[in-house]
């Protein structure tokens, strides 16, 4: 078995080539619903740090796009690029949830 990455996350095994899976596996995380969850984001950033975008199709890069952001990425759209606009969206969500609520006046 070898790790997924080097963030401290526990080997998962194989790949089993279904990204999602595999994150939802590197996390820990029992259910793919799970993912969707704010608190998963950090791990999920680290755990997509140590994968290469070729080490998944383009397609399934395009799915877990769909799944966390709800964008379709353009179909000319590669892995690496796709893999960028997944790390954006998660990394955008994070700060946006870490700056504290605008004040009415």
């Amino acid at each position: 078995m070898r790790p997924i990455n080097d963030c401290d996350l526990p080997p998962t095994g194989d790949q089993t080539l279904h990204l999602l899976e595999d994150l939802a596996a590197a996390v820990k995380l029992p259910y793919l619903s799970d993912l969707r969850a704010l608190t998963a984001y950090p791990l999920l950033l680290c755990a997509l740090d140590g994968i290469l975008p070729a080490q998944y199709a383009p397609a399934d890069w395009r799915d877990a796009l769909h799944y966390f952001a709800g964008k379709q990425a353009p179909l000319s759209a590669t892995a690496a690029q796709i893999k960028e606009l997944l790390v954006g969206y998660l990394s955008r969500e994070l700060d946006r949830a870490a700056q504290p609520p605008a004040s009415r006046h």
